[in-house]
């Protein structure tokens, strides 16, 4: 929904003491970003532009907007770009935008790499991604996290396939081990003290 943005000087900036030994251009480049701040316009139903400061925008358009040099950079040069919890303060549309843009020929045309780790499963999707491109963790007591690409898994598993569904059912395994019974118990353990399941019992009415 934003129509443009743009960068307009601050007017309550003033000259920031900066420790003296600061290299001089690394001085000058931090005064000229603090010098300015950034503003997003949005179209109203009358047509017009209405004026929103970044702190308005959702946490995702702050985040997408701060990423989102790093991903020309990368594209253009053809490098490497890691991504921690790619869905975080994103709709999960969006996420699958950047994978996308990244899985084109015709815009990665350098073939950068995108590496990113998500709890999302909705872009563990075979229109999202390759099989060969989707690696699962899963954490051994005694070899420690392994991590193993679904290419290896069985032979059935095509680009098709659904991924997200056939990891759900538990076929690839690396699904955290929770056992609700005994979280539950320590919770009420926690909260009511030892004697909760004698308490539980009068509560219920029974002897």
């Amino acid at each position: 929904g934003i129509s443009r943005f743009e960068l307009e000087s601050r007017n309550d900036f003033e000259d920031i003491p900066l420790p003296t030994h600061m290299h001089k251009e690394v001085s000058k480049n931090l005064l000229a970003e603090l010098s300015k701040k950034e503003v997003f316009l949005h179209q109203s139903d009358d047509l017009g532009l209405v004026r929103f400061e970044k702190d308005k925008e959702s946490r995702g358009t702050q985040r997408l907007f701060k990423l989102l040099p790093f991903i020309i950079i990368v594209l253009r040069e053809g490098s490497v770009l890691f991504f921690d919890e790619i869905e975080n303060s994103f709709h999960p549309h969006v996420a699958e935008l950047i994978i996308k843009l990244f899985n084109d020929p015709l815009v990665n045309r350098k073939n950068a790499q995108l590496i990113f780790t998500t709890h999302n499963l909705s872009l563990m999707s075979s229109a999202t991604m390759r099989k060969d491109q989707i690696y699962l963790t899963d954490k051994n007591v005694e070899k420690g996290t392994e991590f193993n690409c679904l290419e290896s898994y069985e032979s059935t598993l095509k680009d098709s396939s659904p991924f997200a569904k056939w990891y759900e059912d538990g076929r690839f395994g690396a699904i955290p081990t929770i056992n609700y019974r005994d979280i539950s118990d320590s919770f009420k353990d926690s909260l009511f003290g030892i004697n909760s399941s004698v308490n539980e019992g009068l509560i219920n009415g029974e002897e």
